[in-house]
């Protein structure tokens, strides 16, 4: 069975128990209460440090308006018992419980409510049209779901959100000492928490899509990341030389198109995307995984430092701190004029040159750091010219 449906069912169970007057989250054994990070759980929940789908926090940066359409993923209750049913904006809902749905449309009916789309189904696959959202939101949904899905449903928000959209998403912190705890309530609900991504894992992926208006930590282990969705300018066929590569393996794509445009700009990354089929996350987790991969531009002038073990011993240090202190920049970065880039190499195969540099694929040897600076000094004099 799918991770999503037996979320699904579990949700079906608490609906069950909520006609009954039992509240899941209270009504907890004795062996649960006993752990000795249930107390921190309950001050958590009474004292509102759990940033649940009521937050005020989430409504006062979505900012709902009149003729706006607003995407509840996931936590579709909210319409019904955390005011979303006030809110101006158009309300449509994505659940996996199907109980849930069926509960909701009885509610809009009785209360006589005007609301867009309320669908049982699962959050990376939706029927919404692209760019059909202004706002959104994924509140306690994304703790159920391994990477690989949690990958996919990031794609399909940054779908159907509209360019300068906002949105609303948590996970859970696993570097949290109370996620362990948490963890035993899920499991207990019958709903096992399957997250396995870092924050900063997590981060990199949101990314590609979406610009970061603030995050925020609370006292029961989630991460809440208030978003806005990046507007990606799409230019016809300004990657057309990139065309015939493009079965090559997203590897080899990659490596192709740092050939062509000299780094891997976030719109570059995105049209890798498009044309391969690949989610933005996974094409930019494996550009920021791989150090051959720049996403950066490189100067005009690529200064390459030896490293190797005749260089070393004659002193390679001494010159990588004097190009460093010229430049003022580290490895791997440009110059703020853009005329250089400088990397380490393992060695240039001029051993009796040591120490040595190349630039452009002319190599300078027997430096010493006045000699380096001075080379780079002549050539930013050219350049400058």
């Amino acid at each position: 069975m799918e991770d999503f449906e037996i979320v699904g069912k579990s949700y079906d169970k608490t609906i069950e128990l909520g006609a009954k007057g039992i509240d899941p989250y209270k009504d907890l054994p004795e062996w649960i209460k006993a752990d000795p990070d249930y107390p921190a759980f309950e001050r958590a929940r009474n004292d509102g440090g759990d940033s649940g789908s009521d937050d005020p926090r989430i409504k006062a940066f979505l900012n709902p308006s009149a003729g706006e359409r607003f995407v509840d993923l996931g936590c579709s209750l909210n319409l019904m018992l955390r005011g979303y049913d006030a809110w101006p904006s158009e309300y449509h809902g994505v659940d996996v419980s199907a109980k849930t749905i069926e509960l909701l449309k009885g509610f809009v009916a009785k209360n006589n409510l005007t609301v867009g789309a309320l669908i049982n189904g699962s959050l990376h696959e939706t029927p919404f049209e692209a760019d059909y959202f202004d706002i959104g939101a994924c509140v306690g949904s994304l703790e159920y779901f391994k990477k690989d899905f949690v990958e996919k449903a990031l794609s399909e928000f940054n779908r159907i959100l509209k360019p300068s959209g906002r949105f609303v998403l948590d996970i859970p912190n696993i570097t949290s000492p109370m996620r362990r705890f948490m963890n035993i309530l899920e499991e207990y609900q019958g709903r096992p928490d399957k997250f396995d991504i870092s924050p900063d894992e997590f981060e990199a992926m949101l990314r590609p899509f979406f610009s970061f208006e603030r995050v925020d930590y609370d006292g029961v282990a989630m991460i809440q990341y208030y978003l806005t969705k990046k507007e990606m300018k799409k230019e016809p066929n300004k990657y057309k030389e990139l065309e015939p590569y493009l079965e090559s393996g997203l590897i080899g794509v990659l490596q192709k198109a740092q050939g062509l445009y000299g780094w891997l700009s976030e719109d570059l990354l995105a049209h890798v995307a498009e044309k391969t089929g690949q989610s933005r996350a996974k094409v930019y987790g494996v550009a920021t995984f791989y150090a051959q991969f720049r996403l950066k531009p490189m100067g005009r002038r690529h200064i390459l430092l030896c490293q190797g073990t005749a260089c070393h011993v004659n002193g390679s240090a001494e010159i990588e701190e004097a190009v460093r202190e010229e430049l003022g920049v580290s490895e791997g970065e440009t110059t703020a004029d853009g005329i250089f880039s400088y990397n380490n190499v393992a060695c240039l195969g001029c051993c009796s040159l040591s120490p040595a540099m190349m630039i452009d694929g002319k190599a300078y040897g027997s430096l010493t750091p006045g000699k380096a600076k001075a080379i780079i000094r002549e050539i930013r004099k050219e350049e400058t010219v």
